[in-house]
């Protein structure tokens, strides 16, 4: 009997790809649950065990340790003006998925962007009146800090391919097994669940018969439904680097042309809509 919990414990089975994730460490989260961590021998994703306590942390708003949140936002929206530009018609619609308060969806909306907001778990704050619909579909969907959330990634990714994107955005740290220490299991907020690899982008590609890209030392992922040219290649790697993403960040914000046009135009579609 005491066997088979041992074995029952030193594996399950993978949220992503389903096949067998092996015991890897134990780690205490918000200093009150004992969870144990699994690697799956396939699309080597970390994992842990099925969560059982995000209820408990979510409702004690442990994301106040995110003091970055606001900066982050501002670099998001860098990087989603650069991919729009580079890959996408000047009249395609995004969706953030996953996008809290909204924020980022009123700084692209604000640029012209038509881009629209989808979050089961957050509150809409700024995007008010632009939420994503059951029957819409999107040339791009975006997900910055997002992925590590996934309890049920297999099933949320599926939710995001629903949309028919010809292009998906993926911002989270992946697993290159950097060990029990890694700062991304942030263990004190025991929000972060799922830590995808390189392999597991990959399996996630082949899936839906997309081209996959990695950017920024693997910290931002690009699936395509159409090959990305070596040219584009090279200017996104180029603008996409940490020094040139800070020159167009200093633009973006010193740069409002359009922007009071943009707005007075929503407040009208939201008038007429109210």
């Amino acid at each position: 009997m005491e066997d088979s919990k041992i074995s029952q414990e030193s594996m399950t089975e993978c949220r992503l790809c389903g096949h067998k994730a092996i015991y890897a460490f134990s780690k205490s989260l918000v200093s009150e649950f004992s969870v144990n961590y699994y690697e799956c021998e396939n699309c080597q994703s970390l994992q842990t065990e099925v969560p059982h306590w995000l209820d408990k942390v979510y409702s004690d708003c442990l994301d106040k340790y995110d003091v970055m949140s606001v900066s982050r936002t501002s670099e998001s929206l860098a990087m989603v003006v650069a991919l729009w530009k580079i890959l996408l018609p000047n009249n395609a619609k995004l969706l953030d998925f996953g996008g809290g308060s909204g924020l980022l969806v009123r700084q692209l909306r604000d640029r012209g962007i038509n881009t629209r907001l989808s979050d089961k778990y957050g509150t809409n704050i700024f995007a008010q009146g632009f939420e994503d619909s059951e029957k819409m579909e999107y040339d791009m969907v975006v997900c910055f800090e997002v992925f590590e959330h996934l309890s049920h990634p297999s099933k949320t990714i599926q939710d995001i391919m629903s949309k028919n994107p010809k292009t998906v955005v993926i911002g989270t740290c992946l697993w290159k097994k950097q060990g029990q220490n890694w700062f991304y299991l942030c263990p004190e907020t025991g929000q972060h669940i799922f830590f995808f690899s390189e392999k597991a982008m990959e399996y996630i590609a082949s899936e839906y018969n997309m081209n996959y890209y990695s950017f920024r030392r693997g910290s931002l992922t690009v699936l395509s439904n159409d090959t990305i040219s070596p040219l584009k290649l090279l200017v996104l790697k180029i603008i996409l680097k940490r020094p040139f993403l800070k020159i167009l960040r200093v633009l973006l914000l010193i740069a409002d042309i359009g922007t009071e046009k943009n707005q007075r135009k929503d407040r009208e579609f939201l008038l007429k809509n109210d």
